[in-house]
């Protein structure tokens, strides 16, 4: 499987919000798929949840918000987050982005992992758990 770095050695400039995947579906089939899933949603009772992978649920997001798929790019998303499209009034909306509640983790490991632009001590991180990081010690023989 080729890497954007790849692809980029062979198309100059490429970029997969705007180009697609070589092989794969464009940003526009992608948006195609992404109108189906909403209209399920709309279509059935109750709240929808929907589990995929990060560059769809760009896309998705997008068409909710009634954006071209290309427009996915706008929204980053870390890995294991939550994300909750809904109204504000009868304006789709995004409600909640990048949610790690559910990720009982100190900020501290998330900055890390690199993980977007998480700094320690980011309350947005977590439940809350701000606990410094730990102290390293290294252990040594005593000196015979």
């Amino acid at each position: 499987m080729k890497g954007a770095d790849d692809i980029r050695e062979e198309v100059p400039g490429w970029s997969i919000w705007r180009d697609g995947a070589p092989g794969g579906e464009t940003a526009a089939e992608v948006g195609a798929r992404a109108d189906g899933v909403i209209a399920q949603a709309l279509a059935s009772e109750g709240e929808t949840v929907v589990f995929a992978h990060g560059h769809y649920l760009r896309v998705l997001t997008a068409r909710w918000l009634g954006l071209p798929p290309e427009a996915g790019r706008l929204f980053a998303l870390a890995p294991a987050t939550l994300g909750i499209l809904g109204y504000e009034r009868e304006q789709r909306v995004v409600v909640r982005w990048n949610d790690r509640c559910h990720l009982v983790l100190p900020s501290y490991v998330w900055a890390e992992q690199g993980d977007l632009d998480v700094r320690t001590g980011d309350p947005s991180v977590g439940s809350g758990d701000d606990r410094p990081p730990p102290t390293y010690v290294e252990a040594r023989r005593p000196a015979q």
